[in-house]
């Protein structure tokens, strides 16, 4: 079995207030989660405006 151990992950973030090309790609830490939280991974999404 392989375990898969990377330390980032791929976010669209929102650094300032725009039109729709303003969210970016950013390649990010995992957050870590405490004892009364969950991670949740999404493998896809969408924006429709």
């Amino acid at each position: 079995m392989k375990i898969k151990t990377d330390t980032t992950m791929k976010a669209i973030r929102i650094h300032e207030f725009g039109s729709y090309d303003v969210p970016e790609l950013d390649e990010i830490d995992i957050p870590k989660q405490t004892a009364d939280e969950v991670l949740i991974k999404v493998y896809a999404s969408a924006v429709i405006q």
